[in-house]
């Protein structure tokens, strides 16, 4: 987990923002939207070119988890291609989702935004701050192990 506070506290100095859509343009990587169906997300590389998708037919808030998930994937699976299937889970049993969840849930919620929102319900926060009330959740647990 470490590892993933760093690169995350990283691009957060960094780039001044918590957006993962502007986190994926500043580093270079494309972002080329589609309507999928089966699919939530993909991320896929050849060579140095970096391709992240969500799908077009989910909320905004669903497509900014699934940046912020893919972009994890980028940033540290750098030998993987992956599709965010669209039965998956948002808390998966698979470490590397795991991984990449945790990423996002870092990226999209640092401690600043979460001191904001201490006194509001779930679903107020999670409305607000554009995120799944389960990421939030999840963020909240990784907060306590921190």
């Amino acid at each position: 987990m470490g590892g993933i506070i760093k690169i995350v506290r990283g691009l957060h100095s960094k780039y001044q923002t918590c957006d993962p859509r502007i986190i994926i343009e500043s580093l270079g990587f494309n972002i080329v939207d589609k309507p999928f169906k089966r699919c939530y997300g993909t991320m896929v590389r050849y060579k140095e070119i970096v391709v992240i998708s969500a799908s077009t037919l989910q909320p905004p808030h669903i497509r900014r988890y699934v940046y912020g998930h893919e972009l994890g994937h980028a940033l540290l699976h750098k030998g993987l291609d992956l599709c965010f299937l669209k039965q998956h889970r948002l808390m998966p049993l698979n470490k590397i989702e795991r991984q990449a969840d945790a990423f996002c849930a870092l990226l999209l919620l640092p401690d600043e935004l979460l001191r904001e929102y201490r006194n509001c319900s779930l679903e107020y926060a999670a409305a607000n701050l554009e995120v799944p009330v389960k990421l939030l959740e999840y963020r909240l647990q990784l907060h306590s192990k921190l």
